[in-house]
């Protein structure tokens, strides 16, 4: 799997949904808090706002 973002506003409830984001989608990682800066690892999901 390709790595994955999910881009929301603060408030949308992607930290408090983070567990059941993680079994919805195909991966191994889960990052919660990742700065667009920062290259994602292959089989990764990032939360972000």
């Amino acid at each position: 799997m390709i790595p994955g973002v999910i881009d929301a506003p603060m408030g949308a409830g992607k930290t408090r949904n983070a567990d059941v984001l993680h079994r919805q989608f195909p991966c191994r990682v889960l990052m919660v808090e990742w700065g667009s800066r920062s290259p994602l690892p292959p089989n990764a999901l990032a939360l972000t706002r």
